[in-house]
């Protein structure tokens, strides 16, 4: 972590927390402060592969071999993050070669999210952001994430995609090269080239070199966009960076919408995104890079399949959440699909109330909200043509509603309490779930509606706080029997 200084390992053990905090290094050490650890005998098991493969003269991969060979693998251990005080609702663990595994899988589908690695400058919350939407809109969609990282504070995109390497290599024949930049100079003559290369150091296939043309006084613009499977694609927003193209964005500030781009080259620049986002075959989020010189033409300097360091500030501009929209669309949702952002409701009304069924249906589903029913409440929905998911009652066999509230597959219950004893005993369990899990429920007409109003107008507009001596127009200090008349002829 070069910017902090500082490594976090847990392992079992003081040795192999030390050789975990070792490895997540990036700039090296001096040597300062290294006597004292001469004197710790680490053994083998305290090693990961890739230290291994080096002490032995051998790959990872015939190292995690010969592991599989000997059957081992590595076990994961709980830290208890609440002092056995309460239950964790996160479970935080990590990797040690130990015997037993605490650590207790399910069935349920999982995405596995990599982290950013080690604090780097110039990286900070905005990948944060981007990973914590991602959990947040798999999991409304029914999947368990997983989130792992060397650092848990921090989460990002430079490290995966380093992991993504070994993992195309395992998978295909040839050699990828990956086009992230790293380190940047920029040479004013030729001959100064050939000295540049030798200060780099190592050159490998994650470490290339790529050299461009310099564009002098041009304008740099950033892209963040948005594509599915299906060859859709979707501009977020178009930013102008404020200092001149080849300062790096987490160095620079930019502006949306832009200040002083053409129509003209506005259009170019759409028009090569979308077309990049298609031919490339990008499933996610992408970024882009133009620069614009001051005759109107457009560079592209650089395209990046992976989410940037701008997506929360174009979310929260745009007032759409890009992150979450990517999730949807990696888990295979099209962008022609009306996204259920808003997440899932469950309705069961009874006999009494069906009148008011069509008119709280059609308002959550306005509201972007996937409606799911069981069987009487889905028969009137489906009469009316309004979409609705069924689900089984709990007495009727599996997976139920309650299921579904247990995986966080439902963010809203609307239940009426019917007659029927069956229902009603179904009814009282989903009840107790919902409490259980912290599901908001609502059990009368009345309140669904002015819930379903509620969420109308909070979307359309926002709400302004006020104090309430400041609406009175009522002065903290003047005579109690003034600050009366005053109240009573505001109301």
């Amino acid at each position: 972590m070069k910017s902090v200084g500082e490594a976090m390992a847990i392992r079992w053990t003081l040795q192999e927390s030390l050789q975990k905090a070792v490895r997540s290094l990036e700039c090296g050490y001096s040597g300062w402060g290294c006597a004292p650890v001469k004197e710790l005998d680490c053994d083998w098991d305290q090693l990961n592969d890739k230290q291994i493969a080096f002490a032995t003269k051998s790959t990872d991969n015939e190292v995690r071999s010969k592991w599989k060979s000997f059957r081992v693998s590595p076990a994961y251990k709980w830290v208890d993050t609440c002092a056995t005080e309460f239950e964790a609702n996160t479970p935080y663990v990590y990797s040690s070669y130990d015997f037993e595994c605490e650590s207790a899988p399910n069935k349920r589908k999982k995405v596995l999210i990599l982290s950013g690695g080690p604090n780097r400058i110039g990286q900070a919350i905005e990948f944060d952001f981007c990973c914590c939407h991602t959990s947040f809109a798999l999991e409304s969609a029914g999947y368990e994430t997983i989130m792992m990282n060397s650092n848990p504070e921090t989460f990002g995109r430079q490290t995966p995609l380093k992991l993504a390497l070994p993992i195309q290599q395992y998978l295909e024949d040839h050699k990828p090269v990956s086009s992230s930049g790293v380190r940047v100079v920029c040479a004013s003559v030729h001959h100064q080239i050939p000295l540049m290369l030798l200060r780099t150091g190592e050159v490998d296939p994650e470490h290339p070199v790529l050299i461009d043309t310099y564009l002098s006084d041009a304008v740099e613009i950033d892209i963040d966009a948005l594509a599915d499977s299906h060859g859709n694609a979707v501009i977020g927003g178009i930013m102008e960076h404020i200092e001149q193209a080849g300062v790096h964005s987490g160095d620079s500030a930019c502006i949306l919408p832009t200040q002083t781009v053409s129509s003209f080259c506005l259009a170019t620049i759409r028009s090569w995104t979308t077309k990049l986002a298609k031919s490339l075959n990008v499933c996610g989020l992408m970024n882009c890079q133009y620069a614009i010189t001051a005759a109107g033409e457009v560079f592209l300097l650089e395209a990046n399949p992976c989410a940037s360091r701008t997506v929360p500030f174009v979310s929260k501009e745009i007032g759409h959440p890009l992150a979450k929209y990517a999730a949807l669309v990696l888990s295979g949702v099209s962008l022609n699909e009306n996204l259920s952002l808003s997440g899932t409701v469950f309705i069961s009304f009874n006999d009494l109330t069906k009148r008011h069924l069509e008119k709280l249906a059609k308002a959550f589903s306005g509201l972007g909200f996937r409606i799911i029913s069981t069987s009487g409440t889905a028969n009137f929905l489906e009469l009316k043509d309004i979409p609705v998911y069924r689900v089984l009652k709990m007495h009727e066999g599996r997976p139920h509603a309650g299921d579904m509230l247990a995986n966080g597959q439902i963010q809203l219950m609307v239940i009426t309490s019917s007659g029927d004893a069956l229902d009603q005993i179904d009814g009282r369990q989903l009840r107790r779930m919902a409490l259980a899990y912290s599901v908001p429920i609502i059990t009368t007409v009345a309140g669904a509606l002015a819930t379903a109003e509620a969420m109308k107008t909070l979307k359309s507009s926002n709400i302004n706080m006020i104090a309430l001596q400041d609406f009175f127009n009522v002065e903290i200090h003047e005579d109690s029997s003034k600050n009366l008349q005053s109240a009573s002829s505001s109301l």
